[in-house]
């Protein structure tokens, strides 16, 4: 996903004093966690004996988020968890996204003490909407049942253990959306506007991250 080159620029950008920290990913960093393991494991499985097939489903699917590419996104999740460890860390490390047909927000978790509050902002403004068939999966891919299930599958495929975990504290949401990201000193709180039918934006969601 990023070269060396392009990681130690933002290993420089994300270590510069701050009170709050912003990353911009066009693809989520934190997809629905089951979505996640099926990418990582089709990524394993582009390696494997049926490398062909596996490519096929990559490029249908569209499998092309961070979790695809696992060693990218393992390097910028040990970034994000340095950062936010540090005694000088940032109130808050958003990584903003879109591009998905749907937006969503979630609050990362690591299994050591941090500084920061993680989360991950994905608001798709202006898309063509996810089909509604679509819709029940994508909900479902947030649940404990489907992440343990894709999980598994992974793991047995050889992906090896998540470095953290994250919830969906909001969402999702399908419908033409612009989302607001509001800071006020170390205070920081993000609001989802939805298109109403007569082309005006109802305030659907506020979210305070700190």
């Amino acid at each position: 996903m990023l070269s060396d080159g392009d990681f130690a620029w933002l290993r420089d950008i994300a270590a510069a004093d701050r009170r709050h920290l912003v990353l911009a990913s066009s693809l989520p960093w934190l997809l629905p966690p089951a979505v996640h393991h099926l990418q990582s494991w089709n990524e394993r499985a582009c390696n494997g004996r049926h490398a062909g097939l596996a490519e096929k489903v990559r490029q249908a699917g569209d499998l092309e988020h961070w979790a695809s590419f696992r060693a990218s996104f393992d390097r910028l999740a040990a970034l994000i968890g340095d950062r936010a460890a540090d005694t000088d860390a940032p109130a808050t490390i958003s990584v903003l996204s879109g591009d998905v047909h749907h937006s969503y927000f979630a609050e990362a978790d690591y299994p050591r003490a941090l500084n920061s509050r993680i989360t991950q902002l994905t608001c798709s403004p202006l898309h063509n909407q996810a089909p509604k068939p679509l819709r029940r999966p994508l909900r479902a891919a947030w649940s404990h049942t489907a992440a343990r299930l894709l999980r598994t599958m992974s793991q047995r495929a050889g992906v090896p253990p998540l470095p953290l975990h994250w919830r969906r504290t909001d969402g999702p949401f399908f419908g033409n959306a612009i989302a607001q990201l509001d800071y006020d000193g170390t205070r920081a709180q993000v609001t989802l506007w939805e298109a109403t039918a007569d082309d005006a934006l109802a305030r659907t969601c506020v979210r305070r991250l700190i």
